[in-house]
């Protein structure tokens, strides 16, 4: 089994320098965790969800708006951002962020 990196839910932990590649086995993998959002890949339903921890509201893409979320992060990652540039880029995804975050 895969282990996925792990962040308790006050600790910033971008997952830099990783790779965004998946294996078969991988139920969920932690792209990006800080205080303020949370994404997750689910590579076996090709879904991203992006999680924003301060307004507790979230969403869970698949298809081609997942892939082109993915896509562009990968290409932030690239650049070893900030926390803050992360976040900022995430920020922009707000108006999709409309599910309320009961558990998670």
């Amino acid at each position: 089994m895969v282990e996925t990196p792990r962040a308790s839910l006050g600790e910033a932990r971008p997952i830099w320098g990783q790779s965004l590649a998946a294996t078969e086995v991988d139920h969920m993998v932690v792209l990006y965790s800080s205080q303020n959002y949370y994404v997750v890949e689910y590579p076996m339903q090709c879904g991203l969800e992006v999680i924003d921890r301060q307004t507790r509201r979230g969403v869970f893409l698949t298809g081609e708006l997942a892939s082109t979320i993915r896509v562009s992060m990968e290409h932030v990652l690239a650049e070893n951002p900030s926390q803050e540039s992360m976040d900022q880029f995430l920020g922009e995804f707000e108006g999709l962020l409309t599910q309320p975050v009961i558990l998670h």
